[in-house]
């Protein structure tokens, strides 16, 4: 085989993984932008995840209160109606 074949054969092979490095190198890119967009769509639930996290808080929040409002209603209906068996019982 003389050089001149040699270096032409050598040129297409280097061509040829240029050539594929290139497709890997564009593959790789478009695989690189899709993590991105999922990264930034990842950080928009997580916002969310966050809203609704501090929304459910203040629901337990509140609904917490309403009900030591409630027990504190049923105390004093007990006690009222404790006070009122004792004045019944004391005028018989």
């Amino acid at each position: 085989m003389d050089i001149d074949k040699l270096r032409s054969e050598l040129r297409i092979g280097f061509e040829g993984v240029s050539a594929r490095f290139g497709q890997v190198q564009a593959r790789f890119n478009a695989l690189e932008a899709r993590f991105d967009s999922m990264e930034k769509r990842l950080a928009g639930m997580d916002d969310r995840v966050g809203d609704e996290g501090r929304a459910t808080r203040r629901h337990v929040d509140v609904v917490a209160e309403e009900f030591k409002q409630y027990r504190e209603v049923l105390a004093m209906e007990e006690a009222a109606a404790q006070n009122s068996d004792r004045l019944s019982s004391s005028r018989r």
